[in-house]
């Protein structure tokens, strides 16, 4: 009889062990849930801390560049994008800082980043080819232009870039039509 006793304590024994044994892995479970979150939360703040000095940093650079001190903004924006590599702000504004100092391949290649993450991105087109007009690549440019113009026939400072570029290019037609174009679009936007 006693070991039927004891053979019904160490049944009681195992299903209490199990129930310990299974509360005790949902707790270290829950422990490491709530350490990924802690670190979850600490990478969140440390990438929000390193966006907002980014932005600051640009901010920074804008002012300069505003002031034409392109040099000390290049070094700004350089800065900004170190800190948070995805401020593609800064780095537009990179492209736009070496295009004032007449450094149209960086120009391009800050542009280009731009391309590479938002491929659609028409601002960073426009500027490259405004950069490859600029080396006097003009049929480069020229082809830039009317394909953002494929995307968005309605870009009104494009056209006007393509209709001084189709100048400079002795295509006087096609130079007419873009400004054409221009008070077409200026006039029904009034």
């Amino acid at each position: 009889m006693k070991q039927m006793k004891s053979h019904k304590n160490n049944k009681r024994f195992n299903y209490a062990w199990k129930i310990f044994r299974d509360i005790r892995d949902k707790k270290e479970n829950i422990d490491k849930i709530e350490s990924e979150n802690e670190k979850i939360d600490n990478l969140i703040r440390e990438i929000s801390t390193s966006f907002n000095q980014s932005n600051t940093l640009n901010r920074i650079g804008m002012d300069l560049f505003e002031k034409k001190q392109y040099i000390k903004a290049v070094s700004f924006f350089q800065k900004a994008i170190k800190q948070f590599p995805e401020n593609s702000s800064a780095l537009f504004n990179l492209g736009e800082c070496y295009l004032s100092l007449s450094k149209y391949d960086e120009s391009i290649e800050c542009f280009k980043q731009i391309l590479y993450k938002f491929p659609e991105h028409i601002p960073a087109k426009n500027r490259i080819a405004y950069a490859l007009w600029k080396k006097k690549e003009f049929e480069g440019a020229r082809q830039i232009y009317l394909a953002i113009l494929n995307l968005a026939p309605d870009q009104r400072g494009v056209l006007l870039d393509l209709g001084r570029l189709s100048m400079d290019m002795h295509r006087y037609n096609e130079g007419i039509k873009c400004m054409q174009r221009v008070s077409e679009i200026k006039s029904t936007a009034e």
